[in-house]
């Protein structure tokens, strides 16, 4: 993505994945619903991803972080390197053009799906430190497979099924 160009790597614990406390703290009944679908659950009052951080205060972490950086007058093209979660935020903020609040947010969350190592492209135009508009230009593009041919699980449901084989067909 750099090629030669001459960059500024930072690193926002703000944009860090949400956490869990443990995988294996979720009972095997319930890892269905609070890990392969967590995303799109996401929006359900007190919800944790598995037994960690609150899903509200994860949206709320990293929706403040990118609007922030947003806002910033110290760049015009950047790349943001985030997992699933953080990627699923972003776009969730910028669909509602910066307006809905935490849980609308978290609403939309579980709409996105990002496969792993995927490029969303964004436009955002700022002007006099106010966000007029915000598109989603491309989302959850991966060379390997553009068309997403046979890719009929969610990244989710790919990485927890040989653990919740039980929940994925």
């Amino acid at each position: 993505m750099l090629d030669k160009r001459e960059t500024v790597i930072e690193e926002l614990e703000s944009l860090q994945e949400v956490q869990p406390k443990s995988f294996n703290s979720v009972p095997k009944n319930l890892q269905g619903d609070e890990l392969v679908y967590a995303f799109e659950n996401a929006k359900f009052p007190g919800l944790r991803y598995g037994n960690g951080e609150l899903f509200t205060d994860f949206a709320s972490r990293v929706s403040t972080s990118f609007k922030k950086i947003v806002l910033q007058e110290d760049w015009s093209s950047l790349l943001i390197v985030a997992h699933d979660g953080v990627n699923r935020i972003i776009l969730s903020t910028v669909a509602s053009n910066f307006s809905a609040d935490i849980n609308q947010t978290l609403s939309l969350m579980g709409g996105f799906e990002q496969d792993t190592c995927c490029l969303n492209i964004i436009d955002i135009d700022v002007k006099d430190e106010e966000i007029k508009f915000s598109r989603i230009k491309a989302m959850n593009i991966t060379p390997d497979n553009p068309a997403k041919e046979g890719n009929y699980l969610s990244s989710m449901e790919r990485i927890f099924k040989p653990y919740a084989h039980s929940y994925i067909n």
